[in-house]
């Protein structure tokens, strides 16, 4: 399986504003000289002074919005990212600081957090919240010539979604329904590779019961593990 998910190097420095362009680029050399697998570099210099920043090196970023509120870890400046140009992605970290682990909950998490953190109700429009979900996601991982879009040449990754609900309804713009209503309860198809791994809600390549089954029995044993009872 190639390495899809790419270690993220992250410096944060307050200097004298004379050193600032050298020890930026010295710290970029140095993570790199590490020869992390995919490593991706954010280095960004402060002025001991002022606390303005004055040197930025950055590639791309991911956005992991609903982990950085439970785990109370600050909100990203991401519209500044993108005003920069930077390739920003958005995903859901992993089981233990999200829970649901759902893309559309990701999106609308998103584009509501930074309405709030900055003021602006038109700061992170469902358009760009989405193509931070597929394009821009695709880009932060290094893979935007195989996967982010539907596009000859690239995988065959394709989902539909039902919006036949009563919470589906009405429908003004799909792409602000998506972002805002959507759920991944939602999703009634998912294609991934050209290969059909889930077909009107019910899935193809796996035995549902036996997974839950077998998360059940692994939940039992980190209680275990950690001295609860199941």
């Amino acid at each position: 399986m190639p390495h899809l998910l790419p270690t993220l190097a992250l410096a944060s420095l307050t200097v004298p504003s004379a050193h600032a362009g050298s020890l930026a680029a010295n710290v970029a050399a140095l993570v790199r000289s590490a020869k992390l697998p995919g490593a991706e570099i954010a280095v960004s210099i402060r002025d001991v002074a002022t606390g303005e920043s004055m040197v930025g090196i950055r590639e791309d970023l991911p956005l992991i919005p609903a982990s950085n509120m439970k785990l109370a870890s600050g909100t990203a400046p991401v519209p500044a990212w993108l005003d920069a140009g930077i390739a920003a992605g958005l995903g859901t970290d992993g089981a233990a600081s999200n829970n649901d682990l759902d893309m559309f909950e990701a999106m609308r998490t998103a584009a509501l957090l930074h309405k709030l953190a900055t003021g602006d109700p038109q700061v992170m429009p469902a358009r760009q919240v989405l193509e931070m979900a597929t394009r821009r996601g695709a880009a932060a991982l290094g893979l935007e010539d195989r996967i982010g879009s539907l596009e000859v040449g690239k995988l065959a990754d394709v989902i539909t979604v039902s919006v036949e609900s009563a919470r589906q309804t009405p429908i003004f713009d799909p792409l602000s329904h998506l972002v805002y209503v959507t759920r991944g309860t939602d999703v009634r198809t998912t294609i991934v590779h050209g290969r059909v791994l889930m077909r009107d809600g019910r899935v193809r390549s796996l035995d549902r019961l036996q997974v839950l089954s077998d998360a059940r029995a692994m939940a039992d044993q980190v209680r275990r593990a950690v001295g609860r009872q199941p």
